[in-house]
């Protein structure tokens, strides 16, 4: 058990939002990732900080144009109607989904979050039947217990 909690110490979380994310959502995880050692980063189309759906403002950590899906072990989407319409019209988001998703990282959406899942390379396979490590509307739980998982499970890509 202290292993896990070692690996997972060292394992750093993408939060994918925008204005009018879900902002009960999007700490609820974080609060949860980080209570098992994870690290997490806010990250949006623009810098500074986002509004949530009830107008709160919710600091980035990082641009995703300074992002790369290669330093994050996970992908998590919060739901929220306007942050999931904003992501999917920007081709970055979407690019950063699936890189994350070829490499076999562990993609958690929520909400609304669902709809931007499906226009990925991640969703494609969901419509085929389904993948491992990607979870919708998922508890905590499974999340991190698949990030801790990292690298034992494959996604099956079709060309």
């Amino acid at each position: 058990m202290e292993n896990q909690l070692n690996v997972l110490r060292e394992k750093q979380v993408a939060i994918v939002a925008a204005n009018g994310v879900d902002e009960g959502a999007l700490f609820k995880m974080k609060s949860a990732l980080e209570q098992k050692g994870l690290h997490t980063q806010i990250i949006s189309t623009q810098q500074g900080a986002i509004s949530s759906s009830a107008g709160k403002k919710i600091q980035v950590d990082q641009s995703m144009l300074a992002a790369f899906p290669i330093n994050f072990d996970a992908v998590y989407v919060p739901g929220g109607e306007d942050s999931i319409f904003a992501l999917q019209m920007e081709p970055i988001v979407i690019r950063f989904i699936n890189e994350a998703y070829k490499n076999s990282k562990p993609i958690a959406v929520d909400g609304e979050g669902e709809e931007l899942l499906y226009i990925t390379a991640a969703g494609n396979e969901l419509n085929k039947g389904g993948t491992g490590g990607v979870f919708i509307n998922c508890n905590s739980r499974e999340f991190v217990k698949a990030i801790g998982q990292y690298g034992t499970w494959q996604t099956k890509i079709s060309a």
